[in-house]
C-alpha cells in the first residue's frame, strides 16, 4: 500500500489527485497519484500534437477502454490552467454534446 495521505496533502489538489475524505478515498489517492501525474503529461503530449479534443477523444489517444480515467486528470489540468475547457462542443461516444479541451497558451 502507499503512504498515508497526510492532512496537508487535501490542500494540493489540482496539483495532485484529491478526495474529500479519508479512509478508502485517501488510499486510492495514494496509489494513483504517480500514474496520475504520468497520465497529465500524456495528455498534455496528445492534446499537444493534436489540438482541441473531447476527453473521450483523449481516453482512446491514450489506449483506455473508457473515459472515465481521462476526465480527472482534464478537470484537474483545468484547475491548474494547463487546459482550456473550451466553448465548442463535440461528440462524445455515446452521442452527447460534449465540451473540447485544448493546451492553454
Amino acid at each position: 500500500m502507499g503512504e498515508p495521505v497526510k492532512q496537508a496533502d487535501l490542500f494540493r489538489y489540482p496539483s495532485v489527485p484529491g478526495h474529500k475524505v479519508g479512509g478508502a478515498s485517501a488510499e486510492v489517492v495514494s496509489k494513483i497519484t504517480k500514474r496520475a501525474l504520468s497520465r497529465r503529461e500524456k495528455i498534455k503530449a496528445i492534446l499537444q500534437e493534436y489540438g482541441e479534443m473531447t476527453a473521450d477523444e483523449v481516453a482512446a489517444h491514450l489506449g483506455l477502454a473508457s473515459v472515465y480515467p481521462a476526465r480527472p486528470r482534464l478537470s484537474e489540468m483545468v484547475a491548474t490552467g494547463e487546459v482550456i475547457k473550451t466553448e465548442r462542443r463535440g461528440m462524445s461516444g455515446h452521442g452527447n454534446s460534449v465540451h473540447l479541451y485544448r493546451l492553454a497558451l
